[in-house]
């Protein structure tokens, strides 16, 4: 490369993009190219928003040829919030693009969320991840690593730090170095959402993700290989699966048929190998009250309309 340039525009007070600015960064870090954005930024705007155009010497060519970083064309670019009160999961998790990449990937952050999936889901599943959600609305769930965590039990308020990193598509917390209970017994509302909110071509799954969700009067309409489908009164299908479950959900959801109902689906809503997703984690999530069955005489249960 013989020229690299950054581009950036600020986004003013009422969200709206100024202008795109140039920034000529220097080979001068063992042949890594840096720039750094003004420190104007900050204080503002609400945003920072930017992407890297690379050139090289046209040696041996009819012209010198340029590519970007990442993908423009399609709307992608990387940027920044103005963030004064600390990361919430709500800054991670936000995305504009429509890569769905967050603003602070490969970036280490300390933020804060109550626990939805815990050590005894951790270990009983087999997804290996936990769950956390600030608040009961879209963007506020995220996935996280922590086996070097204390128990953590649902409903306890955590602080913790780690990298932010995009697997396989989904964003989650990775590499975490820390983590503190500020609070226990902590209540959080799953988002009461359709299941055309959760399809696969909805407008806004992304938004969802990582955040515990429920689903109501639903009905199974395919057994899939890894997965069910089930849709609600919208006649439009989403996904759950039993990665996070207990092994008693499990066995429950290896039952299922198509045609069988359900009054509610909960779980963690998430992206995992190519498709959205219901994670469940126990029998509660099935709507499924515990009713005790030593003698092994009830096949499942279920709830029906009049």
């Amino acid at each position: 490369m013989s020229e690299v340039t950054l581009y950036y525009r600020i986004y003013n007070q009422s969200g709206s993009p100024g202008s795109w600015q140039s920034l000529s960064m220097n080979n001068s870090m063992n042949d890594k190219w840096v720039g750094i954005v003004a420190s104007s930024v900050h204080g503002q705007g609400t945003a920072c928003e930017y992407y890297i155009a690379a050139s090289d010497d046209g040696v041996d060519q009819s012209e010198i040829k340029t590519s970007n970083y990442p993908d423009i064309n399609n709307g992608n670019y990387l940027g920044f919030w103005s963030i004064e009160d600390g990361i919430s999961i709500v800054n991670i998790q936000y995305s504009p693009w429509p890569s769905g990449v967050s603003p602070y990937v490969d970036c280490y952050v300390t933020t804060t969320g109550i626990v939805t999936v815990d050590s005894m889901d951790y270990l009983s599943g087999f997804y290996k991840s936990y769950a956390m959600q600030s608040e009961s609305e879209q963007w506020s769930g995220i996935i996280f690593d922590g086996e070097d965590l204390p128990g953590l039990s649902r409903g306890d308020e955590v602080s913790i730090t780690g990298k932010v990193v995009e697997y396989y598509g989904s964003t989650k917390i990775d590499s975490v170095s820390s983590g503190t209970v500020l609070s226990t017994g902590n209540a959080l509302l799953p988002l009461d959402v359709g299941t055309a909110d959760l399809a696969q071509d909805s407008d806004e799954p992304e938004s969802y993700e990582g955040c515990l969700v429920v689903v109501s009067d639903v009905t199974v309409t395919s057994v899939n290989t890894y997965d069910w489908s089930i849709k609600d009164e919208t006649n439009i299908n989403c996904l759950i699966d039993d990665d996070m479950a207990t092994m008693e959900a499990d066995n429950y959801m290896s039952s299922l048929v198509v045609d069988d109902m359900l009054a509610t689906v909960s779980g963690i809503f998430n992206y995992s190998y190519g498709t959205y997703k219901i994670e469940v984690r126990d029998m509660g999530d099935l709507g499924q009250l515990g009713v005790d069955d030593s003698d092994g005489m009830i096949n499942k249960y279920a709830i029906f309309p009049n």
